[in-house]
C-alpha cells in the first residue's frame, strides 16, 4: 500500500486504514475522540492475532479533522548483527548497506502525537561494555550488502550507508554495529527511504572511534527528497557516549 504522507482529512466515523510492512492500522475520529486499532501481521510474541490488536484514544473537546502522517527513524538506536562476521584488514574501508523497519508517526494540532509506531516489531537488547555502562537498543539482523545493484526495494523499510573505515594496524572484526537512527534524518528515493551516510573511523589507538554524520542524502541519491528531520540532534555528550558502542 502506497502511504499518503502528510496531511490528511479524516471524516467522522470514516476510518483511514493503513497497512506497511507488519502493520495493519485503522484511524478514526468522532467529535471528542482520536482512536487507533492496530496489531501486526507476524508478531513473533503473539499466536493469535486476536491478542495483539491494540487501541489508542485521545480525548478532547473537539477533534479537528486533519492529521499529518509521516515516516520516521526508530526512536532507540538499532544494533545491526552481519548474518555473516565481516574482516576489514588495517588500512582499509568499505560501506556496507544497511535497511532498518520504519516508524510511522501522526500528529494531530501540530503538536501532539496520536501515534508513533513500528512496521515491524523488533526485539530488545543492551549494548555497552558493562550492564552499567551501555544503552538499550532494538536488534536487528542484516545482510550488510555491498552493492547498491542488490539492494531490494522495500518501502517498509528506510537504508542507512555506513562507511567503516579501519585505520588501526590489525584486523577490525565487525560481528554488530550500533547505529545512531534518532539522529538521522530520511530522505524519499523513488519509492524507497534513506538516511544520510554515516561514517564510523576506527582510529591508530584502536580503542576508539570516530563518528560523522554526513549533512546530506547519500552521493548516488544527491537530489534525494528530505521527507523527515531527526528525531534528536546529537550534541556533544551523546557523540562521546555513542563512540564507544560502535563496535
Amino acid at each position: 500500500m502506497t502511504i499518503a504522507w502528510g496531511p490528511l482529512n479524516i471524516a467522522y466515523d470514516d476510518p483511514y486504514p493503513l497497512e506497511i510492512g507488519n502493520l495493519c492500522l485503522n484511524l478514526s475520529r468522532s467529535p471528542q475522540e482520536w482512536a487507533v486499532e492496530y496489531h501486526y501481521t507476524q508478531d513473533r510474541y503473539v499466536t493469535e492475532s486476536s491478542k495483539a490488536t491494540s487501541r489508542i484514544r485521545v480525548v478532547s473537546a473537539q477533534t479537528n479533522p486533519e492529521v499529518t502522517i509521516i515516516p520516521a527513524t526508530a526512536d532507540r538506536s538499532v544494533v545491526a548483527r552481519p548474518t555473516q562476521t565481516i574482516q576489514i584488514p588495517a588500512g582499509e574501508s568499505t560501506t556496507l548497506y544497511i535497511s532498518t523497519p520504519l516508524w510511522i508517526r501522526a500528529k494531530i494540532n501540530d503538536q501532539t502525537t496520536l501515534f508513533d509506531l513500528p512496521v515491524e516489531i523488533l526485539s530488545d537488547c543492551w549494548f555497552g561494555q558493562t550492564t552499567r555502562k551501555g544503552e538499550l537498543c532494538y536488534a536487528n539482523p542484516t545482510q550488510a550488502r555491498m552493492y547498491l545493484e542488490r539492494l531490494p526495494v522495500r518501502p517498509e523499510r528506510v537504508v542507512t550507508p555506513a562507511n567503516i573505515r579501519n585505520e588501526g594496524d590489525d584486523v577490525l572484526t565487525l560481528d554488530r554495529l550500533s547505529l545512531p537512527l534518532p539522529h538521522l534524518s530520511i530522505y524519499k528515493v523513488d519509492d524507497s527511504y534513506w538516511t544520510q551516510q554515516i561514517v564510523i573511523t576506527r582510529t591508530a589507538k584502536l580503542d576508539l572511534a570516530r563518528l560523522e554524520l554526513e549533512p546530506a542524502p547519500p552521493q548516488q541519491h544527491s537530489t534525494a527528497e528530505l521527507i523527515t528531520g531527526p528525531r534528536k540532534q546529537m550534541d556533544d555528550t551523546m557523540v562521546e557516549r555513542v563512540l564507544g558502542l560502535f563496535f
